[in-house]
């Protein structure tokens, strides 16, 4: 069985869940908190994320993702303890915060299959 297939469907699903039904919430609040917390989705991303990761076939590979993974987890909940001062955009300031490690990754790979780096 392909758990790296599982994996990345898990938590592609689940990203694209959790920003659903959070923009669902905040422009017609209460209309998913009263039900449920929008953020079990990031806890699903997050455990589907690792079993992708894991399941990869390289190892430098799954090294980076693990670190990647780290320092976005990390940098999410910095800005999300320090955001207080902008409100009700705290958790897009944390969540494209958390973004930051994974853009750069993506842009030095990028340089290196090029050859310029």
């Amino acid at each position: 069985m392909d758990y790296s297939r599982i994996g990345k469907t898990g938590f592609l699903v689940s990203i694209i869940s959790y920003v659903v039904f959070w923009l669902a919430d905040f422009w017609r609040t209460g209309f998913v908190s009263t039900v449920f917390s929008v953020h079990w989705f990031l806890l699903f991303a997050w455990m589907f994320g690792a079993l992708w990761m894991l399941t990869t076939t390289t190892r430098e590979t799954r090294l980076s993702k693990l670190l990647i993974a780290t320092l976005c987890l990390i940098f999410f909940i910095v800005l999300w303890k320090l955001g207080d001062v902008f409100g009700d955009l705290q958790i897009l300031l944390a969540f494209f915060g958390a973004l930051v490690p994974v853009i750069g990754f993506v842009l030095l790979s990028h340089k290196n299959e090029q050859g310029t780096t």
